[in-house]
């Protein structure tokens, strides 16, 4: 039996699927690589000004290829404060600051959640997942009944995700690395996170595949 049917993994409109899949990456590199460019060329303005230029493409790309309006408008508004704040402080480093701030609360809830015994993962609702590919919403409806201790593994795996990513940031955010801490963003962020669910379905369907598994032998 193989681990994971083909499907779970599958790809939307052909090749197509594969654009799909690639696209988180891209979305979350731009803006970066604009603010760092701008603020690299022209100072902290410049910098702001290239970050919601590259967001503002990004709006009419993203809803080109079929994105929510809300997905859309939320990802802009994120871009938007973390320039606002920025401008605001007169710091290039704090472009980085809201999102240090959210990596931090969700490794909280990750963990908190492990501790608890209630993993976040066992309770994700697919309905609101339209941010993600229609592949990975497909996947992750296949793997819905997943043994508790493949979920508790999967969100500790999320939560370990997210103290790393701090343990780097910071520093560079504490030493006003400015670059550094832009690439570390961006080779930390959307990357990370989708190996990470790339991972985390192949275990789900696994320790599912395996549960099934044990139950029809008992039932024999």
């Amino acid at each position: 039996m193989p681990l994971v049917s083909s499907h779970v993994m599958d790809t939307d409109e052909g090749q197509g699927g594969g654009r799909r899949w690639v696209a988180p990456v891209i979305d979350t590199a731009v803006p970066v690589l604009g603010f760092l460019a701008g603020y690299s060329w022209a100072g902290l303005g410049a910098g702001g000004a290239a970050a919601m230029g590259a967001a503002a493409v990004l709006v009419g790309v993203r809803l080109l290829r079929g994105d929510g309006v809300r997905v859309v408008l939320t990802a802009t508004g994120m871009v938007g404060l973390a320039v606002a704040v920025a401008l605001l402080t007169g710091e290039a480093r704090n472009f980085f600051v809201l999102k240090l701030v959210r990596v931090g609360a969700t490794a909280a809830v990750l963990g908190g959640s492990v501790l608890l015994g209630r993993p976040v993962t066992r309770f994700v609702d697919r309905a609101r997942l339209s941010f993600l590919p229609s592949s990975w919403r497909r996947a992750v409806g296949r793997v819905t009944g997943a043994p508790h201790r493949a979920h508790v593994v999967v969100t500790a795996a999320a939560a370990l995700v997210c103290c790393a990513r701090l343990t780097v940031m910071v520093p560079l955010y504490l030493a006003d690395e400015v670059w550094l801490l832009g690439l570390a963003d961006f080779a930390l962020g959307a990357p990370v996170s989708l190996a990470w669910g790339w991972w985390s379905i192949r275990t789900l369907a696994r320790a599912k595949a395996r549960h099934g598994q044990t139950h029809s032998e008992a039932a024999a």
